[in-house]
């Protein structure tokens, strides 16, 4: 679709590169950098980093040592979590399988599995909020950890705000 008169397509110089993401995460942090420019630094320099070394969730508690099994969903189809847990290590998402404990201190939670919308398929879960009570969940503040989702009438709002000549986009980031 054409462009609106005067208007330029935007899109960051290819040697204009910021911050290089060496993972393989859905965002591109290089170019997250070029198209954040002007936009508030705190939060700027938040996401960036965030995005590059990883967020910090906000853990404030003590870890328990503790053995945990895999929820019966995941233990009833070890072939589809085997699958899954191999497609985050080819992408650089998880790293393992370890011959010992690669931390001096290590919670470890649960693996399930969730059918997703389209039957035979599936999602895993880590269940962060097991075992109740002392969960890495249990020990993130409240306002650490909250989320609200924007609404349609957000969207409204935004619009009455730009005006009608204005595009709108929505995206989900998910991984492979």
């Amino acid at each position: 679709m054409p462009l609106p008169q005067g208007q330029k397509k935007l899109s960051p110089p290819e040697n204009e590169v910021y911050y290089n993401s060496n993972g393989s995460a859905p965002v591109k942090v290089d170019r997250l950098s070029y198209w954040l420019k002007g936009y508030n630094i705190k939060m700027y320099k938040y996401l960036v980093k965030g995005f590059k070394y990883g967020f910090d969730v906000g853990f404030r508690g003590s870890v328990h040592h503790n053995t945990v099994d895999n929820l019966l969903s995941a233990k009833t189809k070890p072939d589809i979590v085997r699958r899954k847990i191999q497609n985050e290590i080819s992408a650089n998402r998880f790293v393992g399988p370890f011959d010992s404990k690669p931390f001096t201190e290590m919670q470890l939670s649960p693996l399930c599995l969730a059918e997703n919308k389209l039957p035979g398929t599936y999602r895993m879960i880590h269940h962060l909020s097991f075992p109740e009570g002392s969960s890495i969940n249990d020990n993130i503040p409240h306002d650490k950890c909250s989320v609200q989702y924007a609404s349609i009438q957000d969207a409204i709002e935004l619009i009455k705000i730009v005006g009608r000549k204005r595009f709108c986009a929505k995206t989900h980031i998910s991984s492979i």
